[in-house]
């Protein structure tokens, strides 16, 4: 069941690739709210050694694990900036 997780969750990541570079293209704007949804779906798909899902396997998976987690672990660090900035003037 995990292979097919790791699976499904990385054509999940390669479709969303492919929809944000169609964005970057000029194609329809719309399709970026697909892609980013799909980035957020693989992620939550994956089975991440990090979350405690997967166990040490091999490095091929672990380099899998970096590519899929990237796009996500950069949004939220992302949202974290701009939230301590808020706050910061805020305080």
């Amino acid at each position: 069941m995990e292979q097919l997780k790791e699976l499904i969750s990385a054509l999940i990541f390669v479709v969303s690739v492919v929809l944000l570079f169609a964005v970057l293209a000029g194609e329809l704007w719309t399709l970026s709210l697909l892609s980013v949804a799909g980035f957020f779906l693989a992620y939550y798909l994956w089975p991440s050694k990090k979350r405690g899902k997967r166990e040490a396997g091999s490095a091929v998976l672990d380099y899998i694990e970096l590519i899929i987690e990237f796009p996500v672990e950069l949004i939220y660090w992302l949202l974290r900036i701009i939230g301590k900035l808020i706050f910061s003037v805020f305080d």
